[in-house]
């Protein structure tokens, strides 16, 4: 088992994502740093890749969650670019309500990756609960091998 300590990104006015410049609605001001990926044994292979994501700025933040957990997408590094590579899904038991991440406030989480490569994670986020959801705030790049 391997275990690696990765960057981190603040996220403030743009992101990069798709390969082309995005702009994050006002007031969305997040550190999301990677903590670890810790790749797993076989039979499963692939690895956990842990990760912090912080409201360092002025106002609340609203997160995308299933139940305890929070919701993310995976990018794939292709060519110069990012491509999608899988989404998330919570059954429909679990409660999906937007989870508030007030100033200074910090939720963890994990999400399993299958396959070697070189990968981003997405995050939903709205500036309130009553916003639409965007998935454009994204981490650090990592890499499963």
């Amino acid at each position: 088992m391997t275990l690696v300590r990765l960057g981190r990104a603040v996220l403030t006015a743009s992101v990069a994502a798709f390969g082309c410049g995005t702009t994050q609605p006002s007031g969305i001001d997040l550190d999301i740093e990677i903590t670890a990926v810790e790749e797993q044994p076989e039979p499963m292979g692939g690895a956990t890749v842990a990760f912090t994501v912080t409201n360092v700025g002025e106002t609340s933040v609203w997160l995308e969650r299933c139940g305890d957990r929070l919701m993310t997408f995976v990018d794939v590094r292709v060519g110069g670019g990012w491509e999608y590579y899988r989404g998330d899904i919570c059954p429909a038991v679990h409660v999906m309500s937007p989870w508030e991440l007030p100033p200074g406030a910090t939720r963890t989480g994990s999400r399993g990756i299958q396959e070697a490569g070189y990968y981003r994670l997405r995050f939903g986020t709205a500036a309130d609960p009553a916003h639409t959801t965007n998935w454009i705030v994204a981490s650090p790049p990592f890499v499963v091998s």
